[in-house]
C-alpha cells in the first residue's frame, strides 16, 4: 500500500481536476469536444491548403487524380499500416507497366506519439503564484504526464522497412525527476516536493523544443525553409520530438521489446527488395522525424510524430504555416492551382478489400455499437426459436373449452370461503344472495357447534339448487 499510495493520490487529484474543475479537455483524437488533443483545427486548416476529399479507405484512382494522400493515425495502432505494402506492390506494378502516365501521388503518414498535455500543464504551472498550493498541484499534474509519456507504451510494428523508435535519452528518468518507478507497478513521489526549476526540463527527457532541419528531395515542390517562409509565413523554430523514424533491420528487432515471428521477418525482407531508397527529409537534434521511402514507383513519407497538429499547437500561426509547408514539401506532382489532397480517415487498406470484409457477420459483430445490438437480437431470436423447437417430452395439450353450470362456480366460491377466518360472515353473503334465512341453513350456529367441511359444501350446493 505504501508503494501504491502516491499513485492513488495522483490519480485521485487528476480525477478531481478533470471531473470537478477541469482546466481543459485532454481527450486525444476525438473531434467536436474542444479537446486540446483533438484535430478540429488540423482538419479545418486542410481546407485552406487546397482541395480536400475525405475518404474512408484507399482507391487506385487516388494515385492518378490526387497529389497527396494523407493519413493521420489517431489510435497508434499497426493494424492500418500492415496491409499497406501489399497494396503498394500492386499500384507500383501498374506504373511499371506504364498503364498511367506521370508520377503517382505521394502518401503522407502521420504517426501518433505524444500529445499537448505536457505543454498545457507547464503553462498552467507558470501562471500560478510561486510557493502556492495551486502551483504545487499544477506541477504534480505536469510531472505525472511526463512520467506517463515516459512509460513504455504500444509500439508500431515495423512497416515499409522502417520503425518508430524512442529517443535513447528516455531509457531512464533523471534522478532529479520527482516521480520515479518503484518496485512492481508502484511509483515513488518526492517528499518534500521540489520546485519546477529543479527538474523541468529533466536532463534525460527531451521535452523542450529542438531546432529542426529540412533536407528537400529533388522532386519536392519546396526547395528550402526560406522558400517555405516566404510562401507560407514564419515556421516554428523548434519541434518537440520524443520518437523518431529509423530504418529497420533484423538486428534492431530486439529494441522493439517483443520477438518477431519468421513470417514477419520474411515480410520485412520482401519490403526491403521493393524499397529503392530511404531519404531523411526533416531531422530534429540529429534524429529523423520525416523519412521519404521510394517504394517501387510510389513515394511514401512517414512522420514520427503528429503532436504539432493537435488543437493546442494548431492555434499558433507558425504551426499552421508548418502544415502548409509539409503538405507542399511532400508533393511530387507540382502544377498550377490548389493542392489536391485525399484525406484517408479509416485505414490504409483497399476499399474493395474492406467491402468484402464488412460483408462478413464477424466484422459486424466486432463493430461498436452495432455488434452489441446485433448480438442481443440474435440472442432473443435464438431463445424464441428454441422455445418453439420440438423437445423430447410431449407438450401439454390445451384443455378443450367446455360448459359448466354456474352451480359449480358457486360451490367453488363456498369452498374458498370455508377456509376464511370468519366463516359466519362469509357464508351470510351467499345465503342472503339466495334470499334464505341463515338460521334455517345453518342451525348449528346458535349452539356454536362445529360443522364438518363436507356438510357445509353439501348445504351450499343445495342452497344454489
Amino acid at each position: 500500500m505504501n508503494r501504491w499510495a502516491p499513485l492513488l493520490i495522483i490519480l485521485a487529484s487528476t480525477f478531481a481536476v478533470q471531473c470537478f474543475k477541469p482546466i481543459a479537455v485532454e481527450t486525444y483524437g476525438i473531434d467536436g469536444i474542444k479537446s486540446i488533443n483533438g484535430f478540429d483545427l488540423f482538419e479545418a486548416a486542410l481546407e485552406d491548403v487546397g482541395q480536400v476529399s475525405h475518404k474512408g479507405y484507399m482507391e487506385e484512382e487516388f494515385f492518378v487524380d490526387q497529389q497527396v494522400i494523407l493519413y493521420l493515425d489517431r489510435r497508434g495502432s499497426s493494424d492500418a499500416l500492415q496491409p499497406l505494402s501489399a497494396y503498394l506492390d500492386e499500384i507500383s506494378s501498374i506504373w511499371e507497366e506504364e498503364e498511367y502516365e506521370g508520377r503517382p501521388a505521394s502518401i503522407l503518414i502521420l504517426l501518433r506519439d505524444t500529445d499537448a498535455s505536457v505543454a498545457l500543464w507547464h503553462q498552467v504551472a507558470l501562471d500560478m503564484p510561486d510557493n502556492s498550493e495551486e502551483r504545487t498541484a499544477a506541477e504534480k499534474q505536469l510531472a505525472y504526464r511526463i512520467f506517463s509519456d515516459w512509460l513504455p507504451g504500444g509500439a508500431y510494428l515495423p512497416f515499409l522497412g522502417v520503425q518508430q523508435s524512442m529517443a535513447p535519452e528516455e531509457g531512464n528518468l533523471d534522478p532529479r525527476f520527482p516521480i520515479q518507478r518503484g518496485t512492481g507497478f508502484g511509483i515513488q513521489v518526492a517528499d518534500p516536493w521540489p520546485g519546477l526549476d529543479q527538474w523541468y526540463p529533466p536532463r534525460n527527457h527531451p521535452v523542450k523544443e529542438s531546432i529542426w532541419y529540412y533536407n528537400p528531395h529533388w522532386r519536392s515542390e519546396i526547395s528550402s525553409t526560406q522558400a517555405a517562409q516566404n510562401r507560407f509565413g514564419k515556421l516554428p523554430p523548434g519541434l518537440q520530438v520524443r520518437r523518431y523514424i529509423e530504418e529497420f533491420t533484423p538486428a534492431s528487432a530486439s529494441r522493439l521489446g517483443f520477438p518477431l515471428s519468421p513470417e514477419a521477418l520474411e515480410s520485412f525482407a520482401k519490403d526491403a527488395t521493393a524499397i529503392r531508397r530511404i531519404t531523411p527529409i526533416i531531422e530534429v537534434a540529429g534524429r529523423q522525424l520525416l523519412l521519404r521511402i521510394e517504394y517501387g514507383e510510389i513515394p511514401v513519407y512517414i512522420m514520427a510524430s503528429s503532436e504539432m497538429f493537435v488543437n493546442y499547437s494548431m492555434a499558433r500561426p507558425d504551426s499552421l504555416a508548418f502544415l502548409h509547408f509539409l503538405l507542399h514539401a511532400v508533393n511530387e506532382k507540382p502544377d498550377k492551382g490548389d493542392l489536391r489532397i485525399t484525406y484517408i480517415e479509416r485505414g490504409l487498406v483497399p476499399a474493395e478489400q474492406q467491402v468484402q470484409k464488412e460483408r462478413s457477420l464477424a466484422f459486424l459483430l466486432a463493430e461498436k455499437p452495432w455488434g452489441l445490438i446485433l448480438f442481443e437480437f440474435m440472442l432473443v431470436l435464438f431463445v424464441f426459436l428454441w422455445s418453439r423447437f420440438p423437445h423430447d417430452r410431449t407438450p401439454l395439450q390445451p384443455e378443450e373449452s367446455g360448459s359448466r353450470h354456474f352451480r359449480e362456480h358457486f360451490e367453488a366460491l363456498g369452498a374458498r370461503l370455508l377456509r376464511s377466518r370468519d366463516r359466519t360472515q362469509a357464508f351470510l353473503s351467499l345465503i342472503r344472495l339466495r334470499r334464505k334465512n341463515p338460521d334455517q341453513v345453518f342451525p348449528e350456529w346458535k349452539q356454536n357447534a362445529r360443522i364438518k367441511e363436507d356438510v357445509v359444501l353439501n348445504r351450499i350446493r343445495k342452497l344454489w339448487e
